[in-house]
Parts: structure tokens; sequence; C-alpha cells
């Protein structure tokens, strides 16, 4: 920690503000641990951190991405979660795919109040997946309103889809068309995004 009044450049703040979230990532901070991860994942020239590299050269730093993703999936972070999740689901930065292994991620962040994962596991469930996911149109549908109860736009786009197609819940055009009014259209008559 700098005196008050010594100036400080831009790049030494970084690092301040790195070995903070460090400390807190040490000490089991879940979303410190999470953003630890993504720090890793993308790279930061700046503080010399390398972005994630999954070849047989890759060095011991490159690989801390999954290492504080696993962490950060310890400490509970539903964020943490989510991007394994969809790691998994597209067999990327060094998770082999696996669908069933991303739904219970999703699952699990979405049981954490994580509302694009409550999404993610809606869409997976919806019309089933890749053959190894079970469609279960219900459940979609309870996903759905779950995420737009936690503010996700896309949750209540879903959910006027079920109603006005019938597909989780009985059809009820008329439900939908109050739900798109009064949670997917703002006072001025525009779409919200």
């Amino acid at each position: 920690i700098q005196a008050i009044g010594t100036a400080v450049s831009h790049t030494e703040r970084k690092k301040q503000g790195l070995h903070l979230i460090t400390l807190a990532g040490t000490m089991g901070h879940g979303e410190a641990l999470h953003f630890l991860a993504l720090l890793h994942r993308n790279g930061e020239k700046e503080l010399g951190i390398q972005p994630y590299n999954n070849s047989e050269s890759a060095t011991t730093d490159s690989n801390r991405f999954m290492i504080y993703l696993e962490e950060a999936v310890l400490a509970e972070s539903s964020d943490a979660l989510n991007v394994r999740a969809h790691c998994q689901l597209q067999g990327e930065d060094g998770y082999e795919k696996n669908a069933k292994l991303a739904l219970q991620d999703f699952l699990a962040a979405a049981e954490l109040d994580h509302a694009d994962a409550c999404v993610s596991a809606g869409a997976m469930l919806h019309q089933g997946y890749d053959g190894v996911i079970e469609r279960d149109q219900e459940r979609a549908f309870e996903l759905y309103q779950k995420a737009g109860e936690l503010g996700s736009i896309e949750g209540w786009r879903n959910v006027v889809a079920c109603y006005a197609t019938g597909q989780g819940v009985p059809e009820n055009k008329q439900v939908a068309e109050y739900i798109a009014k009064t949670m997917l259209f703002s006072k001025e008559g525009e779409e919200d995004v």
C-alpha cells in the first residue's frame, strides 16, 4: 500500500490489485479465484500473464487457468461453475467435451442463483442435447422462469415462448402476451435488451 499522495503508475496499481485478489484467493474467496482463472485464461500482457495454452509445450503458468477455476468451483463460485460448464459443453480450454458434466455444473450454478446458468441448463433440457441429455421441457420452463426472476431478459423470453407454444406448461397465449408486455418491454414500448 502506498502512502497518501504518492504517485503510482497504472501498471503498479494493477500489480497491487492482483496481489490483493491473489491474497483473497489464498483465503478461499470463490469470486477472487474465478477472477484469477479468467485472468489466466485471457492473459494480461502488462502483468506478464500469458493466456491459457493447452499445448504440450505449455508452461505451468499457462495452466493456472484450470487450477484457479477448479479451486473456484470448490469454493462454490457460481460464475466458475458456469465457465467450467461452458468449457465442458464445447470441449475447450483443457476440458473434455462432456454434455452430462456441463449440465451438472449449469444446474449447480443455477442452485446458487446464477441466471445465465439457468438459461443454459434450460436450453439443454428443452429439446434434449446431443443424444445424452433427455428432453425435460417442464424442468426447462422452471429454469427459464427462475432465470427471469433473477433478472434475465433471456429467461423471460423463453418463458414467453413456452407459454405461447405450450412447451413445458399448458399453452396460454394470454399469459405469454402479459409476460411479454410486462417483463420484456419498457414503459416507452421498446424491447429491453
